[in-house]
Formats: structure tokens, C-alpha cells, sequence
């Protein structure tokens, strides 16, 4: 039962134990023993459970111990050639990686979920990385870099436009900068330094505790900026959550 077992399962590469069994045309109770025997020996491995039980009737998904090393070791070494191609970037998008290991969804989740606590790899929202993955510029980029912070510095509620900021330190390493919460960016066109967003918000915030409502003009008053700039700020803080738009005010939401 046991090489029957192994073979339907080396068919389907992983799936559910149900499905196995159906496969394997074993009847329950040679199955159960067979994924028993199968568990001690780690010929395969459980990748999700359901509700903590391990029956072939139930819905548990499984793999063969060869395929999870074959497609765990392939996920490392596909994320480990996106860094080597985009060292500048924190990570590989998933589902990126998902079409490249060519797995299921269910699987692939499962797979995250079991490679971070093993430390093999780690995630931020949509993306994923190696652990000892980091961000470094070049001497060159590094220059590029500090001169268009200073840029921010001198004009904090008046910056360059992310437009021009690409233009200054290229692209890649604009990117690079708002994955490293150096810069913020509110809308496609504008972007602030992070420190100076992180103010602006708390600011913003402060004045609608105190005002009550707080208009564009009142924010482009209080930052001595551009009604560009403040609009830009209140419509991304209505984006997330912050603020809500009532007629030409914004009140906390």
C-alpha cells in the first residue's frame, strides 16, 4: 500500500490526502495505514492541516518528500537569481514566483507559510526574499542618493516631484529608496521624505483634533506649501483610512 500510496501522489506531485486515496484505489483503512507508515518513515510530509486531524478522508494536504525538496530548493534559487538581477529591489514578487515554480495556489501558500519559520525565506506584503538579502547602493548611487535628500531636506512640504527624483538617482534606485522608507510617495506625481510625511500626517491629525475639519487651503497655509502638495497629502490620507472627504473639508474617519 505504501508504494501505491506513493506512486498516486507522485502523479498529482501534492495534494490532498482524499484525493490520494481516490487515486490509489486503496480502500480507507489501507490508506490510513500507508499514509501512517508513509509519516513515520518521512516519505512524505503534511503541509496543511484541517482542524488538526490526519485522515485520508479529510482534506490535509500532502507531498512526497522528493518533489518538497525539489520545489523547495527551486524557490529558494529562483529568488536568490531575482536578487542577483535586481539587487536593488527588496524582493521577488509572489506570484511572480508562483508561475515560475508552475504550483497551485493552495500549494503555494502552504509552502511560504513553511519555508519562514525555517528561515529558508522571508516576506513583506506581495513580495519575498532571502534573509540575508540587503539593499545596498554603490558608491555612486550612494552620492545621487544624499544629494536629492538634501533637495528634500532644504524644501520638506515643497519636494522634488517623484518625476524628477527618478530623473536624480535613476529608477531602480528611486524604488529602492521607498522600500527603505526613505521617501514616502502620496500619488504618482508627488513624494515626501518619510521622516517629513510621518510629520505631516501627525500634523494633519493634530489640526483636525483641534479644528474639527480641516480644508486644503488650511493645510497649504500650515506647511507654507502649494495647494498641490496639500491635496495630494489629503486625498492619499482619504486613501488610507486617515481622513474622509466631506463636501471641500476632511474630518478624521
Amino acid at each position: 500500500p505504501e508504494d501505491i500510496f506513493l506512486q498516486s501522489l507522485a502523479v498529482m506531485q501534492s495534494a490532498p490526502l482524499r484525493e490520494v486515496t481516490q487515486q490509489s484505489n486503496l480502500e480507507i483503512d489501507s490508506a490510513q495505514a500507508a499514509l501512517e507508515n508513509l509519516l513515520d518513515s518521512g516519505e512524505i510530509i503534511i503541509l496543511e492541516t484541517v482542524n488538526g486531524e490526519l485522515s485520508v478522508s479529510n482534506d490535509v494536504l500532502v507531498a512526497a518528500r522528493g518533489y518538497w525538496s525539489q520545489v523547495s530548493t527551486a524557490a529558494s534559487v529562483a529568488v536568490g537569481d531575482y536578487h542577483q538581477a535586481y539587487p536593488l529591489r527588496r524582493g521577488m514578487p509572489k506570484e511572480e514566483l508562483k508561475s515560475k515554480l508552475k504550483v497551485s495556489q493552495r500549494f503555494f501558500s502552504s509552502m511560504v507559510a513553511r519555508l519562514i519559520p525555517e528561515n529558508m525565506l522571508q516576506e513583506a506584503g506581495p513580495l519575498i526574499f532571502q534573509p540575508e538579502h540587503e539593499i545596498h547602493f554603490s558608491s555612486q548611487q550612494e552620492e545621487k542618493v544624499n544629494k536629492l535628500l538634501q533637495q528634500f531636506s532644504t524644501s520638506p512640504y515643497s519636494p522634488p516631484s517623484t518625476k524628477d527624483s527618478k530623473q536624480a538617482v535613476g529608477e531602480d534606485v528611486f524604488q529602492a529608496m521607498v522600500e527603505l522608507e526613505m521617501l514616502a510617495p502620496v500619488s504618482a506625481e508627488v513624494v515626501f521624505r518619510k521622516q517629513d510625511y510621518d510629520q505631516m500626517v501627525a500634523e494633519v491629525k493634530g489640526l483636525i483634533q483641534e479644528l474639527g475639519t480641516v480644508s486644503a487651503a488650511q493645510v497649504r497655509d500650515h506647511f507654507h506649501t502649494s495647494r498641490r502638495y496639500a491635496l495630494a497629502l489629503l486625498e492619499h490620507l482619504d486613501q488610507i483610512g486617515v481622513t474622509v472627504r466631506q463636501g471641500d473639508v476632511r474630518k478624521l474617519k
